[in-house]
């Protein structure tokens, strides 16, 4: 049997920034001058403050700074939501263009905040020196803040009133409005910004079809972490029982990576123009689905093939399309199952044909819930060499990334 090296990956070129930022040395406080507050943010403006936050890798916390301070001076609707999410803008940062967009329309919620004024003759009750509005936080390795709960998540009832909640259900509710399919691609958009840092065990059995049966190649143990940074990064742990001396990327056979992320969010971004149809109804899962096909040309993909056929030559690399279908939740509108093909992949490339399958289910990390993979399965076939693999993985293990938090006293 030959050996073929085979790497799938699918990678969303759009980098998510997060960055860590170091609180201003704290200085004894001065009389502060009125100052006259800045007009609010055009939607120009706004763009612009996105990019130029995300080049900084200071994105949400800045750009939820203005739109607090500030305000905005245009409306919000589906559109600016959907290229603001293009321009890399969080859930958090979404929660705060909501709370603007409340205020600019009723003049009730959180107001723009004015910049802060000291008396110059403080009553004799008071210090005559007060202490700073705003103490410096803990130093932190990174920014690891998010809401309680994801933006688009329902609310439970008796739950505490609180501005994010109140900007949380005003964002379901006009979630709620939209057809079956958007209501989807919102929630799977928000469920990709709203994941922690985690790590979770993976596992691999791989085969090869051999005279029309699948025969057994081996079983590979994985940790596979996912960080908001850097996205995923899979650890080989063992091969058949048997402590791994080499790295996954150079265990050979074929390999998957993206399926935390890439495989649930890929059709639905804005920038893939993915065509979506319905094509059917099942009950699957013990849930009723409405089922949708969807497709994504070359020319806006960000699916990556990568073969080589011998151990050690460089691997081939390829962008191609891809299509499939995904299986809806009629009550609760998230996708439970997406299957993906890759198209038009050309005759000279050393594989012709890749398949991924992957199912969806609640999954808890550290008393939270999320949206994550359970099971997946990949297929690839090499027609010149006459052979087809497939990879049938399970996920388990979910928790808490450990280490990414240090307290500086």
């Amino acid at each position: 049997m030959r050996f073929l090296c085979l790497a799938l990956t699918a990678t969303l070129l759009t980098p998510v920034m997060t960055g860590a930022q170091n609180p201003p040395e704290s200085k004894p406080p001065t009389v502060a001058k009125p100052v006259a507050a800045d007009p609010p943010l055009t939607e120009v403006q706004f763009y612009r403050l996105l990019q130029e936050a995300r080049k900084r890798a200071t994105l949400t916390e800045e750009v939820e700074r203005t739109l607090r301070q500030r305000g905005i001076s245009f409306e919000v609707t589906d559109a600016i939501l959907n290229s603001a999410r293009e321009f890399g803008a969080t859930p958090r940062i979404i929660v705060a263009l909501m709370a603007a967009e409340d205020f600019r329309q009723t003049g009730k919620g959180s107001a723009p905040e004015s910049p802060a004024t000291t008396p110059s003759n403080p009553p004799k009750s008071q210090p005559t020196t007060p202490p700073p509005t705003n103490p410096s936080p803990p130093t932190t390795a990174r920014t690891t803040t998010k809401p309680t709960q994801p933006i688009l998540s329902r609310p439970g009832p008796g739950a505490p009133e609180s501005p994010e909640q109140r900007v949380a259900e005003r964002v379901a509710r006009r979630v709620a409005a939209l057809p079956i399919l958007e209501q989807a691609r919102e929630y799977a958009l928000a469920t990709l910004n709203d994941l922690p840092d985690f790590v979770a065990d993976q596992t691999i059995r791989r085969s090869t079809l051999v005279r029309g049966a699948w025969q057994h190649r081996d079983l590979l143990e994985t940790t596979v972490s996912y960080e908001n940074t850097v996205g995923e990064t899979v650890r080989l742990i063992s091969v058949d029982g048997i402590p791994a001396t080499k790295s996954y990327e150079d265990v050979g056979g074929t390999t998957n990576v993206g399926t935390f992320s890439w495989h649930l969010t890929s059709p639905f971004a804005p920038n893939s123009n993915g065509t979506f149809s319905e094509v059917g109804q099942e009950r699957y899962r013990g849930r009723d689905c409405v089922i949708y096909r969807y497709q994504v040309s070359k020319e806006t993909s960000k699916y990556q093939l990568r073969a080589s056929t011998t151990p050690y030559a460089p691997a081939e690399k390829l962008i191609v399309g891809y299509s499939g279908k995904m299986w809806i939740d009629r009550d609760t509108k998230y996708v439970l199952r997406v299957e993906m093909e890759s198209d038009d992949v050309p005759p000279d490339f050393p594989m012709s044909h890749t398949e991924v399958v992957v199912d969806y289910d609640w999954v808890t990390i550290s008393e939270r819930r999320f949206w994550l993979p359970v099971k997946a399965e990949a297929l690839a076939e090499f027609p010149k060499q006459g052979q087809t693999f497939l990879n049938v993985i399970d996920f388990r293990n979910y928790r808490k990334f450990e280490g990414e938090i240090k307290i500086v006293d």
